[in-house]
């Protein structure tokens, strides 16, 4: 696991006043002190979930500590809390668990934290026990607790190891001395404790283990080690990072497994991974001597935090084979990069042994050309001074920039051994990758200088405040001139930001068309920080030619590139503090004051002022008689300390018993006389990159002297009561004329006339400035104060009666001077209060949807046709977004129908609702099923003011597609066609078809009515006589059984034509082969016996029935049982049951026999004959069975029962 903390305590920081936009700096507090839920018990754990991010409770003021929580809360928790990379988890293959979070459950069971409840099911939604509890966080934080006695009676041996791994480390104690509560259900506020528990306990961690061993040849495939060639490298991969220093020849051994003799190996041949996993260690030039037994011996390897790894010994033989020592391109040893010089048209392959001469042969040795896959004509010789090297000649040179591959396979040697199977893949003269320079742009094709200022650092597109410059979403994308190897992408182009030597995860993509080499970062890059594109020498091109064969794994720093993100986040003011304290300074004395900023930003006294309260920042002799001279500060950055200042005024400039404020001057005092009259000298403080601070920041103090404590705004509530349920927490949105607010203050005030209601306004934001609100008057603030508990006068209430509220944004602005406290000073902190208006028409018919197309006149044609769009528009054009999540479509099994969202402008015919509208169009990624139900659900959309327009769901219906063959079993045009095997066509929708042989071929044709719901197999112009063929369906599964064979090599044309006229031709040709394909059918029962009742004439056939539902009564009790089929039977493996229902009882068949009843000239045999032992009893119900029966060819009829009741 990626996460161990020890002794883990984190906060966080919250402001008291969320909803207000307010001067002064928010203290520290607890998180968990917002959730008026949580108990003392409970406080550290939940406030340690909540640093994490790992929840932010159910909702703003409850964390639901005593709700049980789910096994899918839990999850997503957990794996935050843990840190795990849930983008990149393997799907778990949970049918239960939501999109959105399967990501989570899917980390932790790849982390082997938990599992499922059953295949395909996680159990999203059930309860948390206990014991499952257990189990999950004895896993994640892998606790372990075998030496432990539970004292436990309720906890069986499926759960005992994880609860004795809590019990152990004190993360449970139970519920009582003797029960766990192992069943029941845990709640929030217990999971959290259990979490903040574990995740504190000091777990002394398992010893590094050597979890693999392996082989591999010098051409990089792997091999056994129980045959491993002379040359090959064994490969070791560890549990953990290892120590590279003991990575060496002493650690990592080599002897003969017989006598106990070290073997000498390189220190060079010894080496480690990029990742510290991965020991290697190459035999290549040991002296090893085939077909001898040897070990590897692995000790005293360290992890890379010091602890050993436990000791492992590997066994492995040496391979008699004979091995590749190296190959030649024109003499010369082909070096790593396998680029061969132009014009080479020779090269050898050298074995370490004498090879035998009649096994190297052109079917045994051959170069291929890769491009076509086509061998090379080559000529072959043994050479060498012991005749081991294989010369390769060509008629013709190998041509430049194309690759070849060379294979020796099946070769032996002298003495009989066979030859290391060998290929070498190899380019001839190619380029390099990277020899041309690179150029890089971004996403809106901006060129990305080395080195400059250039890169919009957010993944979404966003506007620049310096300069107003729109940005596209962050993307680079590399222009790279020589084509490269897809596959040597991934590992060897990498992001890092260059300071701090991270690698940057991101994603990679190459268009291998437009050599375009795309990089997108999977998180926000930093602003203001370089960034360095770093290839590795394993890059490789097209033609398998790399970067620096040499420096595979290495970075090759000369075509590394650099840019740098932009600033583009304004800077804030985290807080003011002064070094005295904000009351009774003395004035004789130097005061200093520290600013810190959210980043390194010029600040001096052009920017920072310092005034007495009640000034004037529009008049500019109250400025020039409050303020105190730019010279008496001065401002210094803190040495050592990033992004803090010091502010220092000097000794007796401040007079005693005085109100101060010291301003840091933001974008929203830059059209006040004070930064307007360039007398001044002052200006808006912006960074490096022009980002100007957005809100001034002010900080308060008095002198020594009497009370000059000036009140001051320390919460906001809705309505007129100052209790916890109405204290707003965030801003406010859906306000409404009928709504009021109360500013709390944090001492008593003065009401009546003293309170001055012209100070207090109500501005709306039109989109660049705030403006006055008409309508809002001194009336609207209410002069009789809101007293608290303790009945102190502490709020004042403003109401918004008689304003028209629209959707947008609005702030009240409690203006300096408009109270007094009990020792008449007035507020001198203007206190902004910001929330969004509601007009209260935001309602479902708000967003309308239409299905059709646009056309190239942009007027909009409604259309339910399967392959049009589907159009969103809503009723004002000051949507702010509507994100692809907001726009969901489902089909009639509620599947999501996959496309794409975009706006586009309003086209004529849909204007809904007049005037300008938002129109978006959503294009489904496929066309629609014909004759369906498709449901369209909007949400989650806001208007600009913040205003949620209400859920919106329609339904509509697909048009029924025209009724036509989709599918035959004889193809058009197919030949040797079996002259009896029944022709089965499918229909894409259910229709009434019959066979009709007096249709002339001629009237069948797309469009026309005549042959409407006909079908007609025709020889030639003749139509195949209907008592030859038999038409039958299944819904849309229609077969024409051939009751007699075709005539062979015969040309016959099938026409189909539906009830839509759609039609469908096939024409064919027969074979000689005629397969009867067709099962005999049941025709009906019978039997012989006096019909007539008259002794005189012989006896007759008499049918009893053909429908088989029904139960018939008999003719006589003493005559067969007469079951006729289609066609002549065959008994052979057939049974028939009799079963007397009335009594319970088999009645035993005394015989059955195949006759031929029906006079025709065929002389089947196509009646079952079915005499029982005993007569059939009157009155009585028998069941008969009949299975097994087949025809001549073998096809067995389906099951017969029918029911007979004695006469």
């Amino acid at each position: 696991m990626a996460y161990q903390p020890k002794s883990y305590r984190k906060f966080v920081a919250t402001t008291a006043t969320a909803a207000m936009v307010a001067s002064a700096v928010a203290p520290v507090v607890s998180a968990a002190a917002g959730f008026t839920d949580v108990a003392p018990q409970y406080k550290d754990a939940i406030d340690f979930l909540v640093s994490t991010g790992a929840t932010n409770g159910k909702t703003d003021t409850k964390f639901g500590v005593y709700d049980e929580i789910t096994r899918l809360d839990a999850a997503v928790i957990l794996a935050k809390v843990l840190k795990l990379d849930v983008d990149n988890a393997k799907d778990a293959g949970f049918t239960d668990v939501p999109k959105d979070r399967a990501k989570y459950v899917n980390a932790l069971v790849e982390a082997g934290v938990l599992s499922g409840k059953a295949p395909g099911k996680f159990g999203s939604y059930d309860k948390l026990t206990r014991v499952e509890m257990a189990k999950i966080i004895a896993n994640a934080y892998n606790l372990k607790g075998d030496d432990v006695t539970l004292p436990f009676t309720d906890v069986n041996d499926t759960w005992a190891p994880y609860v004795k791994a809590l019990y152990k480390y004190e993360v449970t104690k139970g519920k009582t001395e003797t029960s766990f509560g192992a069943y029941q259900n845990i709640t929030r506020g217990d999971f959290a404790v259990f979490v903040y528990r574990a995740a504190n306990v000091d777990v002394e961690p398992e010893a590094p283990q050597v979890v693999s061993v392996s082989a591999i040849n010098t051409q990089g495939q792997e091999v056994s080690l129980t045959d491993l060639p002379v040359n090959g490298t064994i490969k070791v991969k560890f549990s953990e990072k290892v120590n590279k220093e003991t990575i060496n020849v002493n650690n990592l051994r080599v002897f003969e497994v017989k006598d106990n003799v070290p073997v000498s190996i390189a220190s060079s041949k010894i080496t480690l991974s990029e990742d510290g996993l991965t020991a290697s260690v190459d035999l290549d030039g040991a002296g090893l001597e085939k077909g001898k037994e040897y070990k590897l011996e692995v000790k005293n390897v360290k992890s890379a935090t010091d602890k050993v790894v436990d000791a492992k010994t590997i066994n492995f033989t040496v391979s008699k084979m004979a091995v590749v020592t190296n190959a030649y391109f024109e003499g010369n040893a082909v070096d790593n990069d396998n680029n061969a010089p132009t014009g080479v048209d020779e090269i050898d392959i050298a074995f370490d042994e004498k090879l035998d001469p009649s096994t190297v042969t052109n079917s045994n040795v051959s170069l291929i050309d890769l491009a076509t896959g086509n061998k090379i004509p080559v000529d072959l010789w043994i050479t060498g001074s012991t005749s081991n090297v294989i010369k390769i000649t060509t008629d013709n040179p190998l041509i430049d920039n194309k690759q070849y591959k060379v294979v020796v396979e099946n070769v032996k040697t002298a003495t009989g051994e066979k030859a290391e199977a060998y290929s070498k893949t190899f380019a001839v003269n190619a380029t390099t990758p990277l020899t041309s320079p690179i150029t890089v742009k971004t996403l809106d094709g901006k060129t990305v200088g080395t080195g400059a200022n250039s890169v919009w650092p957010k993944l979404t597109s966003g506007i620049q405040e310096a300069g107003n410059v729109y940005h596209a979403g962050l993307q680079i994308n590399v222009a790279i001139a020589e084509k490269l190897d897809p596959s040597s992408i991934e590992n060897n182009v990498q992001l890092v930001e260059k300071e701090t030597k991270a690698v940057v995860p991101v994603t990679l993509t190459y268009n291998s068309d437009s050599k375009i080499l795309t990089i997108v970062p999977k998180a926000d890059l930093k602003e203001a920080t370089d960034y360095e594109i770093q290839f590795k020498g394993g890059l490789k091109s097209a033609e398998g030619i790399y970067l620096d064969p040499s420096k595979k794994t290495e970075v090759i720093t000369s075509k590394s590139y650099v840019f740098r993100t932009l600033d583009v986040t304004a800077p804030t003011i985290v807080e003011i503090t002064s070094k005295n304290g904000d009351s009774g300074l003395v004035v004789k004395n130097a005061q200093e004051f520290t600013i810190k900023t959210s980043e390194d930003v010029i600040l001096d006294n052009t920017n920072v002022v310092l005034v007495e309260t009640g000034v004037d920042f529009n008049d500019q002799a109250s400025i020039t008689a409050k303020r105190i001279a730019a010279a008496n500060l001065q401002v210094t950055p803190v040495l050592g300390q990033k992004a803090t200042y010091t502010v220092k005024v000097k000794a007796g400039v401040l007079q005693p018993n005085k109100a101060y404020k010291l301003v840091v001057v933001g974008k929203d005092m830059d059209q006040t006389t004070l930064v307007t009259n360039s007398a001044n000298g002052v200006t808006v403080l912006d960074d490096a990159a022009g980002n100007t601070l957005k809100k001034s920041a002010v900080y308060a103090f008095t002198t020594e002297g009497n009370d000059v404590t000036a009140p001051k705004v320390v919460k906001v509530y809705k309505g007129n009561d100052i209790t916890d349920e109405t204290a707003v927490v965030t801003n406010p949105t859906n306000i409404k004329s009928t709504d009021k607010f109360t500013f709390l203050f944090d001492e008593a005030i003065q009401d009546g006339a003293n309170i001055d209601a012209s100070k207090v306004k109500l501005e709306k934001y039109n989109g660049s400035t705030w403006v006055p609100v008409a309508g809002f008057t001194p009336a609207n603030v209410v002069t009789t104060a809101v007293t608290n508990k303790a009945g102190d006068k502490v709020g004042l209430t403003v109401n918004l009666a008689g304003v028209t509220i629209e959707d947008a944004k609005y702030r009240l602005v409690i203006g300096e001077g408009t109270v007094k406290d009990i020792a008449n000073n007035k507020n001198t902190q203007e206190t902004v209060f910001e929330f969004i208006g509601t007009q209260g028409d935001d309602t479902a018919d708000s967003v309308e949807v239409k299905v059709g197309s646009i056309g190239s006149n942009n007027v909009f044609t409604p259309s339910t046709a399967v392959d049009k769009k589907i159009y969103i528009t809503f009723d004002e054009d000051e949507i702010f977004e509507v994100a692809a999540a907001s726009v969901k479509v489902t089909d009639k099994d509620g599947k999501e129908v996959a496309g794409t969202l975009k706006e586009i402008s309003q086209p004529t015919g849909l204007t809904t609702f007049g005037g300008a509208n938002k129109v978006y169009e959503f294009t489904p990624a496929g066309d629609l099923a014909y004759d369906s139900t498709y449901t369209v659900t909007v949400e989650n959309v806001k208007d600009i003011a913040g205003n949620t327009i209400a859920k919106k769901v329609v339904q509509f219906k697909t048009v029924a597609a025209a009724k036509q063959v989709v599918e035959t079993s004889i193809v058009d045009g197919a030949q040797a066609v079996d002259r009896q095997k029944t022709i089965k066509f499918k229909l894409n929708a259910t229709d009434t078809l019959n066979y009709d042989d007096t249709v002339p071929s001629t009237v069948y044709g797309d469009g026309t009515t005549a042959a409407n719901g006909k079908v007609t197999l025709y020889k030639g112009t003749t139509a195949v006589p209907e008592s030859k063929v038999e038409l039958s369906n299944d819904g849309v599964d229609y077969s024409l059984v051939l009751k007699e064979a075709l005539d062979p090599n015969t040309t016959y044309t099938l026409k189909i034509q539906t009830s839509d006229g759609k039609t469908k031709v096939v024409t064919f040709t027969t074979g000689v082969i005629a397969t009867d394909d067709v099962k005999p059918k049941f025709v009906e029962f019978g039997q012989v016996f006096d019909v007539d009742n008259d002794p005189a004439t012989p006896d007759t056939y008499g049918a009893i029935g053909t429908d088989l539902k029904l139960t018939h009564t008999v003719g006589s009790n003493t005559a067969n049982l007469l079951v006729q089929f289609s066609e002549g039977i065959d008994l052979t493996g057939a049974s028939v049951a009799i079963t007397n229902v009335s009594d319970d009882k088999t009645v035993a068949v005394l015989s059955t026999t195949a006759i031929d009843r029906v006079a025709d000239a065929n002389n089947a045999k196509e009646t079952l004959s079915i005499d029982p032992v005993l007569n059939l009893a009157s009155g009585k119900t028998y069941k008969v069975v009949i299975t097994g029966v087949k025809d001549a060819a073998g096809n067995v009829a389906d099951p017969v029962t029918l029911y007979v009741v004695g006469k």
